[in-house]
């Protein structure tokens, strides 16, 4: 089967940490939100 790799989605919840926004991203066990400064910002 083919891996299709899915675009992350871009949120309105910033990051607490670093102020900027968080994205949904699909991981191997579903959908989790991270923070589109990763991996400067952990």
């Amino acid at each position: 089967m083919e891996k299709v790799k899915l675009a992350d989605a871009v949120t309105e919840e910033i990051c607490p940490k670093c102020g900027k926004p968080m994205v949904v991203k699909f991981g191997r066990y579903g959908k989790f939100l991270a923070c589109s400064g990763y991996p400067e910002c952990k």
